[in-house]
C-alpha cells in the first residue's frame, strides 16, 4: 500500500504546481507596462597619477574636485598605487577616504614598485566586479566593470593606436550586451569626437556628453578625448530603455591634472511590466541570451525557474 501511495503522491505533485499556475494565469488581467526612473550624476577624470600641471602631486586637491560635483560614479584613468612617481601611495583610496565613497581598483600594468591602472569611485559598493581585457602591444588596457542593483557602471583608458581602439569598441559592445541593466562606460578614450572608434561606438552608445567641448590640454584645452555614454540595446523585460542628458559640461579645472574632468547628469528610464509572461518552455525553443532575475547572464540550457529573455519573463518547467 505505502508503494502505490508514494507513487500516486509523486505523480500530483508533478502535476499539480504547473496547472496550479496556469490557473493562475489565466484570472491575471493582461500585461500592463509602468516604467521607472533613475538619475545618475557621472564623472570621468584622468587623474595622471595625481600630478598637476603645477608638479605638485596633490590628491586632496582632485578629491576636492570631484567632492564638487557630487556624483554617484566615477571613471578614473591613470591611477597609480604604490609607484615611486606617486610617492609609494594608492592615490584612488586617499581620494575615496576623502570623499567617503568607496574605491574600486583595476591595475593594468606593474610599473615601477607598484602598479598603473584605472578605477571607480562610487557612493554605494558594487554588488559584484570584474575586469575584460582590452587590446594594448606597447601597454594593456582594461575594461574595469562595476555593477550595481540597477545599472553597470564600467571605466576604461584606451590605447593610443587606432586599429586597438577599433577593436576595443566591439569588446565594450559586447560586453555591455551581457548585462540586462543599463550600461554606462566612461573613460579617457583617447580619441576625437570624428574617429573611426566614435563612429564605431555611436552604433551602440549614446554618448552622453557634449563632443563639442575640450577636454585636453587642462590648462587651454584643444582635444575632447574623454567621454561618458551609454548602451542603447540593453535587453530589458517589457520593451526598450530611453536615456537623456539633463546636464553635461566640462570641469573648469585648469591644473590638478593634464585632463579636465567631464560630468553628465543623465535619467534613464526602464519599464517594467507587472506581470511574468504566462509562457512554459520544454526546451530552448526562442533566440537570444538569458538572464535571471538579478540581471546575469545564464545558460539556455540551464534548470527550470524564471528568467528573462528577449525583454520577458519566462517560466520553464
Amino acid at each position: 500500500m505505502s508503494y502505490y501511495y508514494n507513487l500516486t503522491i509523486f505523480h500530483i505533485k508533478r502535476w499539480i504546481q504547473p496547472l496550479l499556475l496556469i490557473a493562475l494565469f489565466s484570472y491575471l488581467p493582461s500585461q500592463a507596462q509602468t516604467t521607472s526612473t533613475q538619475t545618475l550624476r557621472v564623472v570621468s577624470y584622468n587623474i595622471r597619477h595625481g600630478l598637476g600641471l603645477d608638479n605638485k602631486i596633490d590628491f586632496a586637491r582632485l578629491g576636492t574636485v570631484i567632492k564638487s560635483v557630487m556624483p554617484d560614479v566615477v571613471a578614473v584613468q591613470e591611477v597609480d598605487s604604490s609607484t615611486t612617481r606617486a610617492n609609494y601611495t594608492y592615490g584612488l583610496g586617499l581620494i575615496a577616504k576623502q570623499i567617503g565613497y568607496v574605491d574600486t581598483y583595476g591595475p593594468c600594468i606593474p610599473y615601477q614598485t607598484g602598479k598603473y591602472g584605472v578605477g571607480i569611485l562610487s557612493k554605494k559598493a558594487p554588488i559584484r566586479t570584474r575586469q575584460v581585457p582590452l587590446p594594448g602591444a606597447s601597454e594593456a588596457r582594461t575594461l574595469l566593470i562595476t555593477e550595481f542593483d540597477n545599472y553597470v557602471f564600467a571605466c576604461t583608458h584606451l590605447s593610443l593606436d587606432e586599429q586597438e581602439r577599433n577593436k576595443s569598441a566591439t569588446i565594450i559592445a559586447n560586453t555591455a550586451a551581457e548585462y540586462n541593466k543599463p550600461f554606462i562606460v566612461a573613460g579617457d578614450w583617447n580619441a576625437e569626437p570624428t574617429s573611426a572608434f566614435l563612429t564605431a561606438m555611436k552604433k551602440k552608445f549614446q554618448i552622453l556628453t557634449d563632443t563639442s567641448k575640450p577636454t585636453f590640454p587642462a590648462n587651454k584645452p584643444t582635444d575632447c578625448i574623454d567621454y561618458i555614454a551609454i548602451y542603447k540595446d540593453t535587453p530589458l523585460e517589457g520593451g526598450e530603455m530611453s536615456a537623456t542628458t539633463d546636464l553635461t559640461y566640462v570641469l573648469n579645472e585648469p591644473t590638478a591634472s593634464d585632463h579636465r574632468p567631464v560630468m553628465a547628469k543623465v535619467t534613464f528610464t526602464i519599464p517594467q511590466p507587472d506581470w511574468v509572461t504566462p509562457f512554459f518552455m520544454d526546451a530552448a525553443t526562442t533566440d537570444g541570451p538569458r538572464y535571471d532575475l538579478q540581471g546575469r547572464r545564464i545558460n539556455s540550457t540551464s534548470g527550470n525557474g524564471i528568467f528573462i529573455q528577449n525583454g520577458k519573463k519566462y517560466i520553464k518547467r
